[in-house]
């Protein structure tokens, strides 16, 4: 799902005055926004990779391999496990090897998205209209 965020201004001279004094607080709410929602989709994956409809997890090794890790802006979620993909989506065919397999897909992480996307969209948009009501020249908004 695609998200846009729009930026309008009315009188460019006001641009710099109207977010010279926000960014600072623009940007700790919007870091505290990313982990707080890292977090949950971290939560909600390992949820998910605990059995049905997503796949059984007899040792719980996959479902520890999901982390989630700070990095310069924001925060990454992911594994390292190389059956993750197929875990998610299925694989049928030949593999490298020339295996047959038909392997139905066990999504995850897909459901944790859709799961943490409202939560996230809702709280962009309210940081969004708190700094429209800064300065009425310059409006943000969800696309």
């Amino acid at each position: 799902m695609a998200v846009d965020y729009v930026i309008s201004v009315n009188g460019a001279g006001s641009l710099s005055a109207g977010l010279s004094g926000a960014s600072m607080a623009v940007e700790g709410a919007v870091d505290q926004i990313l982990d707080y929602t890292s977090a949950m989709l971290l939560t909600q994956i390992k949820r998910n990779a605990s059995g049905r409809p997503g796949p059984n997890a007899p040792t719980g090794d996959y479902r520890r391999s999901w982390t989630r890790r700070r990095i310069k802006n924001g925060w990454v979620v992911g594994t390292n496990r190389p059956q993750a993909r197929r875990l998610e989506m299925g694989f049928y065919g030949r593999d490298s090897l020339g295996r047959m397999y038909h392997q139905q897909p066990y999504p995850h992480l897909g459901p944790a998205m859709d799961t943490v996307t409202p939560p996230y969209l809702q709280a962009m948009d309210a940081l969004a209209k708190s700094i429209s009501s800064l300065d009425g020249s310059i409006t943000f908004g969800v696309r």
